[in-house]
């Protein structure tokens, strides 16, 4: 065979054993070999390799896919544990879908003044650029995904551990280090326009045949997605999952509560569940009813799961917030606190059928609705540390002292019920419960005098500019507090009895959410927001100074 037959000859080899080369590409002698493990050579073919010259083999990295293959985008940090997860479930599926899997990983960082920066800091940053490399070096995810699966053992250690990781992957530790030396900046740039075109911003973000995806991330529920997107004929792994069965959920609500909402309960659902149908059934209907006494609830509302939940997808890992009732499922409803056979106690009818109407009922008494009105009264139930309590405090401040010995202001403080030990607990803390103490205690020494009391609201605007510190004495003389007497007060029996009481009343009233505010011993108001307080304030006491 003279030199001029010879690339013929080769070209028609390698058309038998692999297919043509792209035809976009004009194959050159030294081209490099992505599929290649390190340390292979180049060069024509001999009777013991059969091997093809490096110009010939393949360089496309998808050549490999089959016609239809599904186009999977994932957007990742580094170093986000939710990403990683969803990288090692993809790991799995790189291995059964080897050819309608198209995989394609782009890191999510930010370009400043002086290169990049990354949310999970610099050793995030070093991490995508390595893992970038590794996937220029090597593009087949099957090649590829058992590196980034090993990092991700211990992505806490990423970059450190990516040496290792090559080894273990069986890859070329100096053609990495060429890259990152020579393209890592060049690759990165490229990467993060990539995600940002797709308008990823968090870690991971998934783009699945063309759609954004945000469903459940198990591997039933990656292959079904990508099943469903394969246009041409589809793998062997996708028959495992059969038809689709999805999830019936039934609402048990009451229109008559207004505050009976499920939206986070069925947003959960969806996340977990392939696909979510939902229908709504009133308690006052014959099923409603027929519902409620078959499954033995108690409060609603309820979210109740069809008899064939077990068949869904994401069944199994969602098992454990359910609990089986007359043949169905239910899920616990956090603010399922609406009883409907009880008597509701403001809508001027007689609900239970026992003559009474609204407060005159006897299951009405605990209700705030039904506590002794007192007009122009304000009642704020507080933490000593809550920054927003602290903040509307300020606030209200002005407007307490505009209305004067008009208005009665009171405050009282949330404390949570008593622990092991028995000894009441807060949220922020043993310093939170002090102060509360020290509070209570100069409101009993000072007595009822509106001026006196005015000096505990002095005494509490000061503190909220250092809330978070235990230095309170400089406040308490700046506001005429008899500061040894209350140190002894709250250090002692007095104190924690004080605070035992007065815990109690919220308690009592169910108030659990700081700052939470009684307009007339009767109406509440929730949050922070003094302008909304005292605008319900006037509305309800429209005679008050500045009303």
């Amino acid at each position: 065979m003279n030199a001029h037959t010879k690339p013929l000859a080769w070209l028609i080899i390698a058309m038998l054993l692999g297919g043509c080369p792209s035809a976009t590409t004009t194959p050159k002698t030294n081209a490099p070999n992505s599929n290649a493990q390190p340390g292979s050579g180049s060069g024509s073919p001999t009777a013991a390799t059969g091997r093809l010259p490096s110009a010939f083999r393949r360089t496309d990295p998808r050549a490999h896919l089959a016609p239809g293959a599904t186009r999977f985008d994932l957007y990742v940090m580094s170093k986000c544990p939710f990403g990683t997860r969803v990288e090692n479930t993809l790991a799995e599926l790189v291995k059964v879908l080897p050819e309608h899997l198209d995989l394609r990983v782009d890191y999510i960082t930010t370009k400043t003044a002086s290169g990049f920066s990354a949310l999970h800091g610099p050793d995030e940053l070093s991490g995508n650029k390595i893992e970038l490399c590794v996937m220029k070096r090597y593009p087949l995810p099957r090649t590829f995904m058992p590196f980034l699966r090993c990092q991700n053992r211990d992505f806490r250690q990423v970059p450190h551990n990516w040496k290792d990781c090559a080894r273990s992957s069986n890859m070329d530790i100096a053609r990495i280090e060429t890259c990152l030396a020579s393209e890592a900046d060049t690759l990165l740039a490229a990467s993060l326009q990539r995600a940002k075109d797709a308008g990823a911003r968090g870690s991971p973000t998934m783009v699945i045949g063309g759609r954004p995806y945000s469903g459940k991330r198990t591997r039933r529920a990656f292959l079904r997605a990508i099943c469903d997107a394969v246009t041409g004929r589809k793998p062997r792994a996708c028959s495992e999952l059969g038809a689709l069965v999805p999830l019936r959920v039934t609402v048990l609500g009451d229109k008559r509560c207004t505050k009976c909402r499920t939206g986070y309960e069925l947003r959960r659902l969806r996340s977990a569940f392939a696909k979510v149908v939902v229908r709504h059934v009133d308690y006052a209907s014959s099923e409603g009813k027929k519902l409620y006494k078959d499954l033995g609830l108690k409060l609603l509302p309820a979210v109740i799961l069809a008899a064939d939940a077990p068949k869904t997808d994401g069944y199994d890992a969602f098992k454990r917030w359910l609990t089986a009732a007359g043949g169905r499922y239910t899920m616990r409803v956090w603010n399922a606190k609406w009883d409907p056979t009880a008597e509701i106690c403001d809508n001027g009818k007689d609900d239970t059928g026992n003559g009474k109407v609204d407060c005159a009922d006897a299951t009405c008494a605990k209700k705030v609705i039904c506590r002794k009105l007192m007009p122009r009264h304000l009642t704020m139930f507080m933490r000593s540390r809550c920054p927003y309590c602290n903040r509307a405090i300020k606030q209200l401040a002005p407007a307490i002292k505009r209305m004067g010995r008009k208005l009665r202001f009171e405050v009282h403080f949330v404390a949570r019920q008593r622990d092991p030990n028995g000894q009441l607990r807060s949220m922020y803390g043993p310093a939170d419960l002090d102060e509360a103490k020290r509070r209570l205690c100069a409101a009993r020494l000072l007595g009822r005098s509106h001026a006196r009391r005015m000096r505990l609201l002095r005494y509490m605007t000061c503190r909220a500019d250092n809330y978070r510190e235990d230095v309170w004495k400089p406040c308490a003389r700046k506001s005429r507090l008899p500061v040894k007497r209350v140190a002894r007060c709250a250090a002692g029996k007095r104190g924690e009895k004080l605070l035992e009481r007065d815990a109690a009343i919220g308690h009592k009233l169910e108030i659990n959410g700081t700052p939470t505010f009684l307009i007339n011993n009767r109406y509440k108001v929730s949050g922070g927001i003094a302008s909304k307080v005292e605008r319900e304030l006037c509305k309800r006491n429209k005679t008050l100074p500045g009303c």
